[in-house]
């Protein structure tokens, strides 16, 4: 154990131990970490003080110790340090990834619900479109129809009308034939034929005093038996009432002979005077329509 008395210092050979340079970059590079805590740089920065205000810190043992125990201290604070902001930093980059994954998933959702949405609103939009252009194609084919049956309509009545102008001639025609068959053929063999003939031509002339019958051969001998009954059915006297036979005419045929002229009452004349009158009559019914 040695006093301080009884040893002597070369003041050449003395060294100092001075770790305040060493602390002082320490304490400067903990500065500036930005997570480093304030407490402990103010418990740093104490130790700093009481360090430079010992002069003889250097020379003896608690000095050194005290200088030693400092950058101890700071070497254990700057690992507590370091594990904090690895510590720190971990935690964020947890919190990140959290937050980018809510993100994502809000993202995610909010596209499926604008993706939903849009699909629906595009649905409706192609309803509605479709439903228009079906509804605006089918009144247009419906009124298209319309026009067309409407069309078709007309025509068959036209036809309609055509034919039932047409139809009172072809009538006749027909009927004339048939009454020109039955009259030629059937009624040939009647005698009274004639008979009714020349009483009904002889009520339609204007009265005189000779009426001329040429009659065929026939036909000659039965109306010179008619002769009373036919000059009563015609409105005359028998006494005006002359027959003769004429070889150039045929059974039923019948000229009257007058002094205001000639009348054929033949069965063959009869049959188209009422062929024309009735032709006449369906063409003025046809044509008042």
């Amino acid at each position: 154990m040695f006093k301080a008395g009884f040893v002597k210092l070369d003041a050449d050979a003395v060294r100092v131990i001075n770790s305040n340079d060493r602390i002082s970059q320490k304490l400067e590079s903990l500065r500036e970490m930005p997570s480093y805590p304030n407490e402990i740089m103010e418990e740093e920065e104490a130790y700093m003080d009481e360090a430079e205000n010992d002069e003889t810190a250097a020379a003896e043992p608690d000095g050194q110790s005290d200088a030693q125990l400092i950058e101890s201290s700071l070497d254990e604070n700057a690992t507590k340090l370091i594990e904090q902001a690895n510590s720190r930093a971990e935690q964020i980059i947890a919190e990140a990834n959290a937050q980018a994954q809510q993100i994502i998933a809000d993202a995610q959702a909010q596209s499926q619900a604008d993706a939903g949405r849009a699909l629906e609103q595009a649905q409706q939009q192609g309803y509605t479109q479709g439903y228009s252009e079906g509804n605006q194609k089918a009144m247009q084919e419906t009124q298209a129809k319309m026009a067309e049956l409407s069309e078709k309509e007309a025509a068959m009545e036209r036809e309609y009308q055509e034919k039932l102008d047409n139809v009172e001639p072809y009538l006749v025609d027909k009927l004339t034939d048939i009454y020109d068959h039955i009259f030629a053929v059937d009624l040939s063999e009647y005698r009274n034929v004639i008979f009714h003939l020349i009483s009904n031509t002889l009520h339609a002339l204007e009265n005189t005093d000779t009426y001329l019958i040429h009659v065929s051969e026939q036909d000659y001998q039965f109306v010179s038996m008619q002769k009373t009954q036919i000059a009563e059915d015609g409105g005359v006297k028998p006494s005006m009432l002359e027959f003769v036979e004429d070889r150039t005419l045929g059974k039923n045929e019948c000229l009257i002979e007058t002094p205001d002229g000639i009348y054929d009452c033949s069965l063959s004349v009869q049959l188209s005077e009422l062929k024309r009158k009735l032709l006449l009559l369906s063409y003025s019914g046809a044509k008042e329509q």
